[in-house]
């Protein structure tokens, strides 16, 4: 039996950014290219700047799959606890000028970007983000 199976991406795409998924606003902030006063490049996040053109975007965030049953992301020093959460965020567009060194603002909080994915039909992107606490 020979069978024909036809993916429309387009009309994927489209029922995806009809139904409510993108309930989430990110912001790509890049550094400023400020230096510290020994001279380094100073990462705080006062010295990032808004990317133009990608503020506010429409994006789903959700919680990585963890592939691993005894992979821990909280570590337990004497004096403080590391807890490390991990977003697969998806974007409602094409954003191929996002870069590892940006932060994504995702609802008003600061990630770092781990890896940018880009679609090969050049639709979507996909951000791997982490918020580490102490």
């Amino acid at each position: 039996m020979n069978q024909v199976i036809e993916i429309d991406l387009a009309q994927a795409l489209t029922a995806v950014e009809d139904a409510p998924l993108f309930t989430s606003l990110c912001t790509i902030k890049r550094p400023a290219g400020t230096l510290d006063a020994a001279g380094q490049p100073d990462l705080s996040i006062a010295n990032f700047v808004d990317v133009p053109g990608l503020v506010s975007i429409a994006c789903m965030a959700s919680p990585e799959v963890l592939l691993r049953p005894d992979r821990t992301d909280e570590v337990k020093l004497i004096t403080e606890t590391i807890e490390r959460n991990v977003l697969h965020v998806l974007l409602d567009g094409h954003y191929p000028q996002i870069q590892q060194i940006d932060l994504a603002v995702i609802d008003g909080i600061a990630y770092d970007i781990l890896s940018v994915e880009n679609d090969s039909q050049g639709i979507t992107t996909r951000l791997a983000c982490q918020l580490k606490t102490l």
